[in-house]
């Protein structure tokens, strides 16, 4: 069950506690988030009633895909940047017993720390994911009969998802000492309510790992796109996600009070043969465009000229190339010389709460 704005407001009281009370400030937190939503329209963010990303159409694309019998074939991209982002995790010279997965997909975190044996010390995984269709094909991946820690699914919106938390009794007990979110808060309405809620379910001391994708993400069909449109039509319409530039990250996890932040960004250039493949993957992993206020469709004539456009300036092999898939390989190899490439940027960042 996906909690709704009017039923958290109904967990607001003083039984909750201070640490609830600080992470429920995400619905006070609007006015924090302005300078990101300036540049984005006059959308606002959900905590002030309008969404500059419809959550119930993200919910629904989540939905579909995991429920897709090929849906496997489609998750290369968010299993790598976990792999990436877990790796992460080696640098740290403590170990950590209790942490907590927002916007866990399909068990991306889970399956790469067993993958990748980074378990020590770890004893329980709380997994939150807006799509419970996700988290059942997570456990078909890797039930948790083959998972050597603790693992427990919650289906609730990453947007707002402490009351959750502390319904499960997990916030009661004691808190958390890690906390990730992989590829998940691109998606998000208001990051910096999210955040709060985050460094409100850590321990002093505890840390936030994530990775999002960057603002120069599939810029390459961003600019075929309006190229295309503009010529055809005499205007643009917005068929892409805005995103976060990187130099944003850290102002966010500063304003809501982490500490020795570190961002770093990866980019990936992965090829695929033409425009309308792309557009295929983009929608069956669940990452097709979920703005509010979209245009929900583009003709014929103006596919095919943005496709004619990408092919002219985005083609291989004068562009290197990055297996996505996980070899870490860069190399521009004859097989892709008819292909395009298409720009993922994922921002890294590490924030730790003070002690």
């Amino acid at each position: 069950m996906l909690f709704c704005l009017s039923a958290s407001a109904r967990l607001v009281n003083k039984s909750l506690g201070a640490r609830l009370q600080r992470g429920l400030l995400a619905l006070g937190l609007a006015s924090r988030a302005k300078s990101l939503l300036h540049r984005w329209g006059t959308l606002r963010c959900a905590s002030t009633g309008t969404c500059v990303f419809d959550r119930q159409v993200k919910y629904l694309q989540r939905q579909w895909a995991a429920k897709e019998a090929d849906f496997s074939e489609y998750e290369y991209l968010r299993s790598e940047v976990a792999k990436r982002l877990c790796e992460r995790l080696l640098d740290f010279r403590c170990s950590f017993r209790r942490v907590l997965d927002v916007g866990a997909g399909a068990s991306y975190v889970r399956r790469s720390l067993v993958g990748n044996k980074i378990v020590s010390g770890l004893e329980l995984l709380v997994e939150v994911e807006l799509s419970s269709a996700m988290l059942e094909h997570g456990l078909e991946r890797l039930p948790l009969s083959e998972t050597p820690f603790r693992t427990t699914q919650l289906t609730a919106d990453e947007e707002l998802f402490l009351p959750a938390l502390w319904q499960g009794g997990y916030l009661e007990k004691a808190p958390f000492d890690l906390a990730i979110s992989c590829m998940a808060m691109h998606w998000i309405n208001d990051l910096p309510g999210m955040l709060a809620q985050v460094r409100a379910a850590l321990l002093p001391g505890g840390v936030f790992l994530g990775a999002m994708l960057g603002g120069e993400t599939l810029h390459e069909l961003r600019v075929s796109l309006q190229l295309a449109e503009d010529s055809l039509l005499g205007g643009v319409g917005i068929h892409t996600s805005p995103m976060v530039e990187f130099q944003d990250t850290a102002r966010l996890l500063t304003r809501v009070g982490f500490e020795m932040i570190t961002i770093d960004v990866d980019t990936m250039i992965v090829p695929y043969p033409d425009m309308m493949t792309l557009i295929k993957h983009l929608q069956k992993m669940a990452e097709s465009n979920a703005l509010a206020g979209r245009q929900s469709w583009l003709s014929r004539k103006v596919l095919q000229q943005a496709s004619k456009i990408y092919r002219e300036r985005f083609s291989l092999p004068n562009m290197q190339i990055e297996n996505a898939r996980g070899d870490g390989q860069v190399s521009v190899s004859d097989h892709y010389n008819d292909w395009i490439g298409a720009t993922f940027q994922v921002v890294y960042m590490v924030g730790w709460v003070p002690t």
